[in-house]
Order: structure tokens, then C-alpha cells, then sequence
């Protein structure tokens, strides 16, 4: 049995949970590995491992800045991606307290609810995990829905993974 279930109610083999604030609270995985395509909303995954093949998108509607709390591992498929909301300094977070993994190339879509009234370059802590598979397929990541002064990349430093974004250009040391 699921805690969570699909839109309308109904239970797939393709798992496909559309969370949302408050309606998802927790999901019970009973100990197993799941493939989600969508996971979406906030509250707590516990008991399994959730490995995602379509999209993690943690709080679920654009603008709506939560935390998502999984009790157990999170693998990152190749070709899954990752949303994520940031309405400078608050945004969206994902806390595992087993393995985060990445099994190759995915994406991360930033979304900016609004335009920045001071500069977006700096590191947002996205996860923080028990420990992180995979640190040599993070450069392969690609980040969508920076502005175009804005560049980003995926890194780790200790247990937690981090959106470094950075201004686009050229740096010149003059004496």
C-alpha cells in the first residue's frame, strides 16, 4: 500500500506522484525501490528509495519555495532532471538521510518567479544527503532558466550538493 497515490486516486506500474502542499504529507515506499516519473510537492518520503526518471520537483507549483525530507535514498536516472524554485534567498531544499545518486546526464530547471533586484551568483545548498553516488556525472548536468548573463553547474563539497551560479564574462588581472 501507498500513503501517496496518483491523480485520481489510481494506482500505476509508471508511479507517477503529484504531490502538493498539504495533501502531501508522507509516502510510504514499504521498503522498496520506486520509480517515479513526476514527484512533485513537499512533506516526507520515507522507507525505500525513490529513483526518478522523469522530474523532482520539490514543492511542485512555480514560486512555491518548500522543503522535501526523504527518509531513505534518492537516484537521479539519466536523462531525469530536477525544478527548482528560487526567490532570492529562499529556495526550494531536498534532505535524504541515505545516498543521493546520479546515474548520468540530467537537467535542472531554475525557475525565478521574479527577476532578481540584486545579483543571483553565489551557491544554493539544494540537497543535503547522507552521501552522494555519482560526483563524476554532475558536469554533465545542464542548468536551464538562468538569465542570460548567468551561467550554472552542479557541485559537492561534503554531503550536500549545491547550484553554484555565476556571472557570465571574462576576468582580467591588471598590475
Amino acid at each position: 500500500m501507498y500513503a501517496c497515490r496518483t491523480r485520481g486516486g489510481k494506482r500505476r506500474d509508471d508511479e507517477t506522484f503529484n504531490g502538493c502542499r498539504g495533501c502531501f504529507s508522507v509516502l510510504d515506499l514499504t521498503g522498496e525501490t520506486r520509480s517515479v516519473a513526476t514527484l512533485s510537492g513537499s512533506g516526507t518520503v520515507s522507507n525505500g528509495t525513490i529513483r526518478v526518471t522523469g522530474v523532482l520537483d520539490v514543492g511542485g507549483d512555480v514560486g512555491d519555495i518548500a522543503v522535501m525530507a526523504v527518509k531513505g535514498n534518492v537516484a537521479f536516472a539519466t536523462g531525469a532532471g530536477m525544478a527548482v524554485d528560487y526567490l532570492k534567498p529562499a529556495h526550494d531544499r531536498l534532505t535524504i538521510s541515505g545516498m543521493l545518486g546520479f546515474d548520468g546526464a540530467g537537467i535542472v530547471t531554475v525557475r525565478l518567479p521574479q527577476e532578481p533586484a540584486t545579483g543571483l551568483a553565489g551557491r544554493l545548498p539544494l540537497a543535503v544527503a547522507g552521501s552522494i553516488a555519482g560526483i563524476d556525472n554532475l558536469p554533465s548536468w545542464t542548468i536551464h532558466g538562468l538569465p542570460s548573463a548567468y551561467t550554472g553547474a552542479l557541485v559537492v563539497n561534503g554531503s550536500t550538493l549545491y547550484l553554484e551560479i555565476a556571472l557570465k564574462g571574462t576576468v582580467m588581472l591588471v598590475k
